[in-house]
């Protein structure tokens, strides 16, 4: 059993790992992050593995289907070297959070781990929030300096804030976090993506239906939807001032393009893909040739899903999904029975993240900020649920 100290020292080791990622997607990174972001997890990987006397993989779930795909696909890729390096950083991050979960169920300190990242993440709302205000630029990007970044951070950071409002007892601090609730929605708007808009727009109705839960949230909808509508020329003039609203509502948009570019060159490599992690190499002329009015080579194809399918096939992307609706579906069955808040939490905002990734590329990079942060809340559902997702912990 893991000491007081060694939990304290666990929890640090969370929030230090966590802040090192973060960093990565700011603008004010840590020195040596892209690098401590794989020596951390090794060097604990090591402490634990002392503890426990071995080193865990999880096998429950499809854990080892996904490992041994993306090996796999290694194989036939068109960079051998670079997918493999990919595999060895999915291999480790996979390790190091099972077994630094599966230590903390031990020690019963694992319901704790979301409260705690949730902290970390409303620090860098706050951020995110005066640096987007203070900022003179079309689309918000905060501290991260990613316009779509910002979308994403500010819904997790919208979702946590509810959260806390829910469990506070004080009305100071609920009104606290109903104020960085309303910065997260701002700066969600700000940021210019679609996708996150919809998302915040959707975790607000869902939120509000949640604390609401009785006949008064009719009589507080009621003199909102008046409101809005007798000032409805006032509230958009205002709206038209947020960095990133006209985005919003302008027509069409630039990824039609990069889709069709990513679909063309799956349709060559159905099955197995061209090789894990290999789509930013691929969005090349070398591999798509001169499409004209085309000017996005070089970057991500601006969807995971589309990522997924063109490195490691429709095999390949049918076993990842799979795997996310097994451990979350178990997830949903553990809530339904025991109507834990924080399990409802670390669900949602694991399905915020899958909406958001339709416009993202990190789904399956473990060792990008957004890939850390849903892998490792993926984890967390899995080792919370203990056996009931094919494992017994």
């Amino acid at each position: 059993m893991i000491t007081g100290k060694k939990g304290i020292a666990y929890k640090f080791h969370d929030m230090l790992l966590v802040l090192i990622f973060i960093s990565l997607d700011s603008t004010f990174n840590l020195p040596y992050a892209h690098l401590l972001r794989w020596v951390y997890p090794i060097i604990l990987i090591a402490f634990i593995s002392k503890e426990m006397g071995e080193i865990a993989y999880p096998k429950g779930a499809l854990w080892p289907a996904v490992a041994a795909m993306f090996l796999i696909a290694s194989v036939y890729s068109i960079n051998i070297k670079y997918s493999f390096g990919r595999v060895i950083s999915y291999l480790i991050m996979t390790c190091f959070f099972y077994m630094f979960y599966k230590r903390q169920r031990y020690n019963n300190t694992l319901i704790n781990i979301p409260w705690y990242l949730g902290k970390m993440f409303i620090l860098y709302e706050i951020a995110n929030f005066f640096t987007t205000v203070t900022g003179d630029l079309v689309r918000g990007t905060g501290i991260t300096g990613n316009a779509n970044s910002l979308g994403l951070w500010s819904n997790v950071a919208f979702v946590f804030s509810v959260y806390y409002f829910k469990i506070a007892k004080s009305f100071k601090i609920k009104s606290l976090y109903s104020v960085i609730a309303i910065m997260s929605v701002y700066t969600a708007i700000a940021s210019g993506s679609r996708t996150y808009t919809l998302c915040i727009l959707l975790n607000i109705t869902v939120f509000f239906m949640i604390i609401f839960q009785s006949k008064i949230k009719y009589l507080v909808l009621l003199p909102a939807v008046l409101f809005i509508s007798i000032n409805i020329s006032s509230i958009m003039n205002l709206l038209y001032q947020l960095p990133g609203f006209q985005r919003l509502i302008q027509e069409g948009s630039s990824r039609g393009e990069i889709w069709k570019a990513g679909i063309s060159l799956w349709m060559q490599k159905p099955l197995f893909g061209w090789g894990y992690g290999v789509n930013q190499e691929l969005n090349s002329i070398k591999y798509l040739g001169n499409i004209p009015g085309y000017g996005d080579y070089g970057f991500a194809f601006h969807n995971s899903y589309l990522s997924t399918i063109i490195e490691v096939g429709v095999i390949g992307l049918l076993i990842v999904l799979i795997h996310y609706i097994v451990i979350l579906g178990k997830g949903v069955v553990l809530y339904l029975k025991s109507r834990n808040s924080t399990l409802f939490i670390v669900i949602w905002i694991c399905v915020n993240m899958l909406i958001g990734f339709i416009g993202g590329s990190a789904m399956t990079s473990l060792g990008s900020t957004e890939g850390f942060v849903f892998w490792g809340l993926l984890m967390w559902v899995y080792v919370y649920c203990g056996d009931i997702v094919g494992e017994s912990i």
